[in-house]
């Protein structure tokens, strides 16, 4: 994509028509255009042969034969995605949980070994779908090394990679989780020539990796009485 830069004849708004505004006038001659940010992390979890889950939280109504106050509750439904297809999520559309488990490894209890993640922000694309289908999945789950591909074309490669494989199965082997967040950027003064630093983040969270809360494996406080310590006047 190629880059210019050079200076513009406006130094006041209102010296811009309406339709030609594309950004905010920082300094005299300078524009700064509305942008975005996206970045893409690339979760290697290492878990052995592991399954990407998507756990949905669903409403369900209560029987009326059942004698409860309560009209409704919530409950979950897990279903494991069988190709890379089935593991393209744009989050945000409805409530679920999104986890990767090794269904080999299981605690005393019975529950899969594995990770959940918990999503960092996102602002969707606004541009045509010609741009936007490169960022349109927010998580993408694929196999094991089977991205040779630069971050500059990430969005392209992953594209192209996920329509090639959508019916190759491979519930369970090797997996990595790419997952973006981003955000756009309509700029203002405060923001040239050095931006403010703005923060986003998400968690990849242990679930049923450990026994217990390893908080409980932690030594316990010893409580001791503190010597007198007032001090002496002479």
């Amino acid at each position: 994509m190629p880059l210019e830069v050079k200076p513009v004849e406006y130094v006041h708004i209102s010296e811009i028509k309406e339709d030609d505004i594309f950004g905010t006038i920082v300094a005299e001659n300078t524009v700064a255009v509305n942008h975005d940010h996206f970045v893409t992390f690339r979760l290697d979890l290492d878990i052995g042969k592991d399954s990407f889950v998507r756990t949905k939280l669903m409403t369900k109504r209560t029987p009326r034969s059942v004698s409860t106050p309560r009209k409704s509750h919530w409950t979950t439904k897990r279903k494991i995605a069988k190709t890379e297809a089935e593991a393209r999520v744009k989050l945000g559309l409805s409530p679920e949980e999104l986890m990767v488990v090794n269904p080999n490894r299981r605690t005393k209890h019975g529950n899969e070994v594995g990770y959940c993640l918990l999503p960092g922000p996102f602002s969707g694309p606004l541009l045509t779908e010609d741009v936007t289908h490169r960022f349109g999945q927010r998580l993408l789950t694929t196999t094991y090394g089977s991205l040779p591909i630069t971050s500059r074309r990430f969005g392209l490669a992953v594209c192209t990679l996920i329509v090639a494989k959508a019916t190759t199965r491979w519930q369970y082997g090797p997996k990595v989780m790419w997952h973006t967040i981003g955000f756009h950027h309509v700029p203002s003064q405060e923001d040239f020539p050095t931006m403010p630093t703005l923060s986003c983040s998400f968690e990849l969270r242990p679930t049923n990796f450990f026994e217990q809360n390893p908080v409980l494996k932690s030594k316990s406080v010893k409580i001791t009485s503190a010597k007198n310590c007032s001090p002496k006047n002479d």
